[in-house]
C-alpha cells in the first residue's frame, strides 16, 4: 500500500512540472520578457518613399489653336508628401505621347521656348515632376496647333478690289488700280494711287492721276521713278501706254503708244539696269514677245518668240542673276532674254485651275498657289535653284484667293487684296512671315 501511494506522488510531480513547462512556453510565444509585444520584420521598416502628388498643366490649354510659335507652358505645383524638392522635366514633340525632352531640371512652373515651332502644327505637351529619390509623377497630354503662316495686318480704307498693281518706292508701298469697288460703291475700274509707310496705315495720294482707269497692268521702279505701264482699261481695250511719277501724286505720261503691242497680264522685270517686258495677255491673239528698255521709255524688241506657251496667268521674278518665268507646270530661265532654258518641266506645284504669285526673298524664289474659293487654303513653295521645289506651308491663315497683290515690303511678303467667289472682292491685308 505504501509502494502505492509513493508511485502516486512521484506522477503527480511530473504532470506539475509538464503543466508548468508547457504555460511557461506559451507564455513566452505571447510577451517578450519586458512585457511588450513583438513586432514583425515587416512592421520594422521605414514606410515607402512616395511619388510627388498629382498636377495640373495651365498653359498652354489642351486644343489650343493659333499659339505663336514661341510659347510658353506652364503648370501647378506639384506636392511632395515628405516635402522633398520637386524638379520637373517638360516633353514636348508632333507625336501622341512626346518623348523628347525640351527642359530638364527645371525648378519654376514656367517655361518658354528659345526656338520657333514649325507654322500651322500640331504638338503634343507634358510634364514629369520627380522628387529626390527618382519618384516621378506625369501629367496628363495636351494638345495645340501653332498659328498659320499668314498674320492679318489691316482692311484699308480703299475699296475691295482685285487686279491692282503694287510697288515699294522711297520707303513706302503704292497701291494703283485694280476692279473693285469705288468710292461710291459701284463695281468699275480703278484708277486711284494709295501709299502706306507700314502696310497698316493708307493714305491717298491721288485719285485723278490723269490715266485711264484699269486692270491687269504693271508698275516698276526705275531710275527713280515709278512707272505704269499697259493694262486692260475701262473701255475694254488693252493698252501700251507708259505713264511715270516721282511722288505718286503727279503723273506723267511718257509714250501713249509704245513700241511694244498693245497688251495685259503681261509681266515688267528690272534685270541688269533695264526694264524687260515679258508679254502674256491678250487681245486678238496671244503675244509670245519679249522688249526691252534703257530708260522705260523707248523699247526695243529682243525676240518675236520666247519659245514657250506664255499666259496671262504667267509669273515672273529675277532671281539668282537670271529672269525667271514660271507658266502652268514649268520654270524657264534666262540670262538675255532670247534664249530660255527649261529648268523644270512637270512642276510638283502645278494644279489645275489655279493661279500663282511668285517674288524672291532671302536667296530663295517663294511661289504661292492660290485658288478663288474657301473650300482649300494657298499652298507656299519655295526653291533655292528653281529646279527643286519644296512645299512650305499648306496653310496661309488668310482666306484662299486670285488676282491679289503680293509684294516684298520691310522683309516680309505682302498678300494683298483679290477676288474670292465664296466672299467677293477682299481688301484685306496679310503678310507672310
Amino acid at each position: 500500500m505504501r509502494r502505492n501511494n509513493l508511485a502516486f506522488l512521484l506522477l503527480l510531480v511530473v504532470f506539475v512540472s509538464l503543466s508548468t513547462v508547457s504555460c511557461s512556453g506559451d507564455n513566452d510565444m505571447g510577451e517578450s520578457p519586458t512585457g511588450e509585444t513583438p513586432t514583425t520584420p515587416e512592421e520594422n521598416e521605414e514606410p515607402e518613399n512616395a511619388a510627388p502628388a498629382s498636377f495640373d498643366l495651365l498653359a498652354i490649354e489642351d486644343g489650343e489653336d493659333e499659339v505663336e510659335l514661341k510659347p510658353t507652358f506652364e503648370w501647378t505645383e506639384a506636392i511632395d508628401p515628405e516635402n522633398e524638392a520637386v524638379t520637373y522635366t517638360l516633353f514636348l514633340g508632333q507625336e501622341e505621347n512626346p518623348v523628347s525632352q525640351v527642359a530638364t531640371n527645371l525648378n519654376s512652373l514656367t517655361y518658354s521656348l528659345d526656338d520657333d515651332l514649325e507654322f500651322a502644327a500640331t504638338y503634343f505637351w507634358k510634364v514629369v515632376a520627380e522628387d529626390g529619390n527618382g519618384n516621378a509623377t506625369t501629367s496628363k497630354i495636351y494638345s495645340f496647333k501653332t498659328r498659320p503662316v499668314g498674320s492679318f495686318v489691316s482692311s484699308p480704307s480703299f475699296g475691295a478690289r482685285h487686279l491692282a498693281t503694287v510697288v515699294e518706292f522711297n520707303g513706302k508701298l503704292f497701291t494703283i488700280g485694280g476692279y473693285g469697288y469705288n468710292s461710291d460703291g459701284v463695281l468699275h475700274y480703278l484708277d486711284d494711287v494709295w501709299s502706306s509707310v507700314d502696310g497698316e496705315n493708307w493714305t491717298l495720294e491721288t485719285d485723278a492721276p490723269g490715266f485711264m482707269p484699269r486692270s491687269f497692268h504693271q508698275a516698276v521702279v526705275f531710275h527713280n521713278k515709278m512707272f505704269l505701264i499697259g493694262g486692260f482699261k475701262w473701255n475694254g481695250a488693252p493698252s501700251n501706254d507708259i505713264w511715270s511719277s516721282i511722288d505718286g501724286k503727279n503723273w506723267l505720261m511718257e509714250k501713249e503708244n509704245a513700241e511694244f503691242p498693245a497688251d495685259w497680264g503681261h509681266k515688267i522685270l528690272l534685270y541688269n539696269d533695264k526694264l524687260w517686258l515679258i508679254t502674256g495677255g491678250q487681245n486678238e491673239f496671244f503675244n509670245q514677245n519679249v522688249w526691252s528698255s534703257d530708260d522705260g521709255v523707248n523699247w526695243s524688241l529682243v525676240t518675236d518668240d520666247i519659245g514657250f506657251s506664255v499666259s496671262i496667268e504667267q509669273e515672273a521674278v529675277v532671281f539668282n542673276d537670271k529672269m525667271w518665268v514660271v507658266v502652268q507646270d514649268k520654270v524657264f530661265s534666262s540670262i538675255d532674254g532670247i534664249d530660255w532654258a527649261l529648268e523644270l518641266e512637270n512642276a510638283p506645284f502645278q494644279s489645275n485651275n489655279k493661279e500663282y504669285s511668285l517674288v524672291s526673298i532671302e536667296e530663295k524664289m517663294i511661289l504661292m498657289v492660290e485658288g478663288a474659293t474657301s473650300d482649300s487654303s494657298a499652298v507656299v513653295w519655295s526653291s533655292t535653284n528653281g529646279k527643286d521645289w519644296e512645299q512650305e506651308y499648306q496653310e496661309t491663315g488668310f482666306p484662299n484667293r486670285q488676282d491679289n497683290s503680293i509684294v516684298v515690303f520691310l522683309d516680309k511678303i505682302y498678300v494683298m487684296l483679290g477676288l474670292n467667289t465664296d466672299m467677293g472682292y477682299l481688301n484685306d491685308i496679310w503678310t507672310l512671315n
